[in-house]
């Protein structure tokens, strides 16, 4: 059955509209069978500061200090699966939480790729940038640094981060 509107509650209906008072909007109940799926709400992301994004980002991208020094180098693989446990939702608290996982995932499917995509091509371009460009001098090779040509985990968490929000804006 179904019933009209009187023309005075919709008047009222605007009015509290319009002033602010508008009681929540019911959430439609999605039922397969008389169970009750759970309505997930992402944040977009396109709409924090960049200042805002960026330390969201580092919150949670800081996890994996946690069991590395910054400055401790690894393979790209090794230092991926670190990254995107620390791009996780586990133990998140604080200003971790203010990003999730699905926010993230949400927001690299607008853009049209993945949080692995882009964790990964950050790593492969840093570890292409971090092998040392061997000199020739009288037909000897030469490394002058001496260094280890993998890359390190504070590089690769300021790369991951540029990359992912290069992808957030760009699906704006």
């Amino acid at each position: 059955m179904h019933r009209r509107l009187s023309s005075s509650s919709v008047v009222v209906g605007v009015v509290a509209v319009s002033l602010g008072f508008a009681p929540p909007v019911p959430v439609p109940d999605h039922t397969v069978r008389g169970l009750r799926a759970p309505v997930v709400v992402h944040t977009d992301l396109d709409a924090f500061s960049d200042a805002q994004l960026d330390r969201d980002l580092q919150d949670e991208l800081d996890d994996v200090f946690e069991d590395h020094a910054p400055d401790e180098v690894a393979d790209v693989a090794t230092i991926q699966a670190d990254l995107l446990e620390a791009l996780s939702d586990d133990g998140d608290v604080g200003a971790e939480a203010e990003i999730s996982l699905a926010d993230l995932r949400a927001e690299m499917e607008e853009a049209g790729t993945s949080i692995e995509e882009v964790v990964h091509d950050a790593l492969v371009r840093l570890d292409r940038a971090a092998v040392d460009r061997p000199t020739v001098h009288l037909a000897v090779w030469r490394n002058p640094r001496g260094r280890d040509h993998r890359p390190s985990y504070g590089l690769a968490v300021r790369d991951a981060k540029r990359g992912l929000i290069r992808e957030i804006r760009r699906a704006r």
